[in-house]
């Protein structure tokens, strides 16, 4: 079971000279497979398809494809299917969305008063940061510079990756190991699909 710590900064307008657009976004759609007669249709839940031709008794198998997509604030990436989703407006200024598995969540953070620096400054003063690292996080398509953290809470061990994605998006990934800090398989494979997967515009985005 994921154990789930957020750090949500507490992001007053100062500074800020627009005001903020966080449109509620719905879960992104499974994606499916349907297989009639031989043939494959790709489609999205609740997507209507027609389909030509004629068929008398035909066959049909529905299957579930393995990976939604995320798409908000110019951050597009594949997450496994059996992932949940939520959406935070709670902050002003803020739009948290995050997808949990059993031991590992990517959680976006986007808002024009964002900043790496100063969420690694506010996490200081908040938690119990036993190691922290400066790395990049390499995808296909380029690296993010990041911070590999490793925190106190609880009594349990959490790593995170704080990815900057710049222009005011943070990428936070989290594992969650039962025991020491060695990546669980929940957290090998959600890395796995974002390195391969990661698109990020890098004009700001619409907030």
């Amino acid at each position: 079971m994921v154990r789930i710590l957020l750090l949500v900064l507490a992001l007053g307008s100062a500074g800020v000279t627009s005001a903020v657009v966080r449109a509620s976004q719905k879960e992104p759609p499974l994606r499916l497979t349907i297989e009639l007669d031989g043939h494959s249709i790709q489609l999205e839940e609740g997507q209507e398809v027609k389909v030509e031709g004629s068929f008398e008794n035909p066959t049909v198998r529905v299957l579930v494809q393995p990976h939604r997509e995320f798409n908000a604030h110019g951050v597009r990436f594949l997450y496994p299917s059996s992932y949940t989703w939520e959406q935070d407006l709670e902050v002003p200024l803020l739009d948290i969305q995050t997808i949990s598995g059993n031991d590992a969540l990517a959680m976006l953070q986007a808002s024009p008063a964002i900043a790496l620096e100063n969420y690694l400054e506010e996490l200081g003063s908040t938690m119990d940061i036993v190691e922290q690292t400066s790395v990049e996080f390499e995808t296909e398509r380029g690296a993010f510079p990041a911070e590999r953290i490793i925190l106190e809470a609880f009594g349990f061990s959490l790593v995170w990756h704080v990815v900057d994605l710049r222009d005011g998006r943070l990428l936070i990934l989290q594992d969650a190991p039962d025991e020491g800090t060695d990546p669980t398989d929940d957290y090998r494979e959600l890395e796995s699909i974002l390195r391969s997967s990661l698109q990020v515009e890098m004009d700001r985005p619409e907030f």
